[in-house]
């Protein structure tokens, strides 16, 4: 059986043991759709996942029936921490979901004296797992007008969010920065010095330099799954920059 644990708690060694671990299925989906008028059918206009839903079932154990019921207790205080991390082995690594448990059951038969086995729905409210650590991708500005298009591929069974971070090492009368990502294009018209730093935060919806909040116009740029390209522009022709992609792969 995989690991398993909850709030950095193992729910597969020591007086847990885990039997099972439902979440391989996918959160349901809406889809949202308009009937076509004197036409048979509907349009998709767009499709949101649902908070999903993870059992995990197995046995807690104690010496004596007075130490089961103390380990029961201490299961039960430990599952009902709200928005913990659900962890999770999985292929060669961990999918991480912040969890938080709806239905606790511990059944007890007579003859349950030192064991009894447990059943534990959690809810992710987001409705996706994500990987423990994240991943980056970087390259350097050429000193021009544009960035040429670069490429880069994005792994996970749903598109992630990212933020998109531009360090200025060169940044001569630069006064606009545009970044497009796959079509979507987000501008920052602010002067920029050498030694600055933009991100744009696309998880949190905001845009910083050298640490301080600023306005933008045009929508903050969209990942997808497989290949990625992005274009900068900057208002200068004098300057480099160093661009660092970073995203965590996000799993359904």
């Amino acid at each position: 059986m995989r690991t398993v644990s909850f709030d950095s708690t193992s729910l597969s060694t020591g007086n847990y043991t885990t039997r099972r671990v439902l979440h391989d299925t996918a959160t349901p989906r809406d889809l949202f759709m308009y009937e076509l008028t004197r036409e048979s059918g509907a349009e998709l206009i767009n499709a949101e996942w649902k908070p999903k839903k993870i059992i995990v079932e197995g046995t807690i154990r104690g010496t004596t029936v007075e130490d089961l019921e103390t380990n029961i207790d201490s299961f039960k205080r430990l599952v009902s921490g709200q928005n913990k991390n659900l962890d999770i082995q999985y292929e060669s690594g961990t999918r991480r979901y912040v969890a938080t448990a709806q239905v606790v059951q511990v059944e007890r038969d007579f003859y349950h004296l030192n064991f009894a086995p447990y059943s534990v729905e959690f809810v992710i409210p987001s409705g996706v797992g994500k990987s423990t650590t994240s991943s980056t991708y970087a390259t350097q500005s050429i000193v021009a007008q544009t960035l040429e298009d670069t490429t880069f591929t994005i792994d996970g069974t749903k598109a992630p969010k990212c933020t998109i971070q531009l360090d200025f090492e060169t940044a001569n009368s630069v006064t606009s920065v545009s970044v497009t990502i796959n079509g979507d294009m987000i501008t920052i018209d602010e002067a920029i010095s050498a030694g600055q730093v933009l991100i744009i935060d696309t998880e949190n919806k905001k845009v910083t330099l050298a640490g301080v909040e600023k306005r933008y116009t045009g929508l903050f740029p969209r990942l997808q799954l497989g290949s990625n390209t992005y274009k900068i522009a900057t208002s200068s022709t004098n300057h480099l920059f160093d661009v660092l992609v970073t995203y965590t792969k996000t799993y359904l």
